[in-house]
């Protein structure tokens, strides 16, 4: 792979193997792109493994979708597929100021506060939200995000401690229709929580619009298990 001669990887066999590179412990990663719908073939150093690639619309493993389906304005497909959309929010220094102000990236205000997370670094708190839309329902995911250094997935900004907490909700309905997920910087669960700002501790914080139970009644069906899911420490 990159700066590595004698290692290489192909996907259904395409070389790809400029996609990774080595990192300081000698393991390599790499972002993969470009799978087709279904079994996908990736192959390096002798070995394969299949990658199972579905649609972004869904579904994965929870059955046929609930039909009638009605998908939100600007969906470009009736699968509701719509390409995510970003916005960033600041805390300010300004105590006048509460909760979180909006950031022009391109126009920065001049009283962003600090936060340090729980890796211990500090980083200018600015939070980015991308709003998006996977198995027909939208979707939220928030993070500590500065705007003038890049992100991959090989190489997350150092702010990134690895970590997500998904939050979810209570209640029931039937609503046949795409909803919109929760505030991911203003969520109570009924308890005090540290998430704060769904991120200032270095976290991504993740909702989605049928996490909410209240928006499906049967959500092991729908949606399938709970994966992935770091709780917050609670207060004291």
């Amino acid at each position: 792979m990159a700066g590595s001669p004698g290692i290489t990887a192909s996907l259904g066999g395409h070389d790809i193997t400029s996609s990774f590179s080595k990192q300081d412990n000698g393991h390599y990663i790499g972002l993969v792109t470009g799978l087709a719908l279904g079994n996908n073939v990736l192959t390096s150093g002798g070995s394969s493994v299949t990658l199972v690639n579905y649609p972004n619309s869904g579904p994965v493993f929870a059955g046929p979708q609930l039909q009638p389906w009605q998908c939100q304005q600007g969906a470009v497909d009736a699968q509701c597929n719509q390409p995510a959309s970003y916005e960033y929010v600041y805390k300010s220094t300004d105590t006048s100021k509460s909760g979180f102000q909006p950031y022009d990236p391109k126009n920065p205000p001049s009283d962003v506060a600090s936060t340090t997370t729980d890796q211990g670094v500090t980083v200018p708190f600015i939070v980015r939200i991308e709003t998006g839309y996977q198995d027909r329902d939208q979707y939220k995911i928030a993070a500590l995000f500065q705007p003038d250094q890049p992100w991959t997935a090989a190489a997350p900004q150092k702010q990134f401690n690895h970590k997500m907490v998904i939050t979810h909700g209570v209640s029931c309905g039937v609503d046949y229709e795409t909803g919109g997920a929760p505030s991911v910087t203003s969520f109570n669960p009924g308890r005090r929580y540290r998430c704060g700002s769904s991120g200032g501790r270095g976290r991504q914080h993740r909702v989605r619009a049928r996490r909410r139970l209240h928006h499906h009644v049967d959500r092991t069906r729908l949606f399938g298990p709970q994966l992935h899911t770091w709780p917050c420490r609670p207060s004291r």
